[in-house]
């Protein structure tokens, strides 16, 4: 709980954080970034960059689950990430210099 809360804290991006294991973390990552806005996941390359998958973005009201590799985010869409604690934190890092 106390890794939940700072990772909130710390980060306006970060709207949860959910630990499915010690190893395993879900972020609900609010697209905010210019790197991630109007770009597709193959064109970000997550899971090659940081080891992270998006397995489903909320736009507004509608949740798309398993968004494809040419699905392009918007801003204030928001992304569920899931992926290893250290491959998470990469992900965040990177997207807050």
């Amino acid at each position: 709980m106390g890794v939940r809360t700072a990772n909130r804290i710390t980060s306006a991006n970060i709207l949860d954080y959910i630990e499915n294991s010690p190893e395993i973390d879900l972020l609900e990552y609010k697209v905010i970034h210019k790197d991630l806005i109007r770009k597709t996941l193959l064109e970000l390359a997550l899971r090659k960059r940081f080891g992270v998958s998006v397995i489903a973005t909320r736009r507004g009201e509608d949740l798309i689950v398993s968004p494809s590799a040419q699905e392009k985010f918007l801003e204030g869409d928001v992304i569920f990430i899931i992926g290893r604690t250290e491959n998470s934190f990469a992900f965040k890092e990177a997207l807050e210099k």
